[in-house]
């Protein structure tokens, strides 16, 4: 049961991905944006309606940062953050563009209880964490999903171009209909999930298929970590 760093960049017209900052693959799409409509950006769901969710779109794991930010950042600023993030050694994030950041190790962000995940970016966009999800102490600190109703909410609609990023493990495996990490309104659908075959995949705007050849990665441990976007 490992962590794993996973980053999506999107250029306005192509997507990569990114596990343990190295990238997998790439796709072109065209979306527009900003959107919003209400729903803003999940963790841990999928983002279909406000109620009547279900509980086949939901991630069991651990949660522990995201950052989001609003351009797509290069190869090398992906690859930058993962080695500051895993290792410490002097390197830091990328800040230029940064719109959200959450870090359940940090106690400016998370202070081990409560509904409110502030955001540290300076953007105020603070989450919101819904349904009870869990604080745990391991790993320096994470946000523990149980799979059945957990996510967390933050109210930002994603602009034309963007990139983000998620230290995630898995804690049970991922449901047949795709466990959601990311989604957002279902009026723009761009979700990222992993399916019962433990393959990371996204689901583009228009494309009416999840897509899970550009992003193959054999997932062998099962909690969520952290995500920047």
């Amino acid at each position: 049961s490992r962590w794993y760093y996973v980053g999506f960049t999107y250029d306005g017209t192509t997507l990569t991905a990114y596990i343990n900052g190295i990238s997998v693959g790439t796709t072109t799409f065209t979306r527009s944006a900003p959107y919003n409509n209400g729903y803003g950006l999940y963790y841990g769901l999928f983002a279909q309606t406000s109620t009547n969710m279900g509980t086949s779109g939901y991630a069991a794991g651990r949660f522990g940062s995201f950052n989001v930010y609003n351009r797509s950042l290069t190869t090398l600023e992906v690859l930058q953050n993962y080695k500051a993030t895993r290792a410490r050694f002097g390197l830091q994030h990328a800040t230029e563009g940064l719109v959200i950041h959450l870090d359940a190790s940090d106690r400016t962000s998370y202070q081990s209880s409560g509904t409110t995940w502030l955001d540290i970016s300076g953007n105020n966009n603070t989450a919101t964490l819904q349904n009870g999800p869990t604080y745990d102490v391991t790993f320096g600190g994470s946000i523990a999903f149980d799979g059945s109703n957990d996510n967390v909410y933050i109210n930002y609609a994603l602009l034309s171009t963007f990139s983000m990023e998620v230290w995630f493990k898995w804690t049970s495996s991922p449901a047949s209909n795709y466990s959601r990490i990311i989604s957002n309104s279902p009026s723009d659908n761009f979700e990222v999930g992993i399916d019962s075959s433990r393959r990371i995949s996204y689901y583009p705007n228009g494309s009416g298929a999840w897509q899970e050849y550009i992003m193959t990665a054999i997932v062998t441990g099962k909690q969520i970590g952290r995500a920047h976007v």
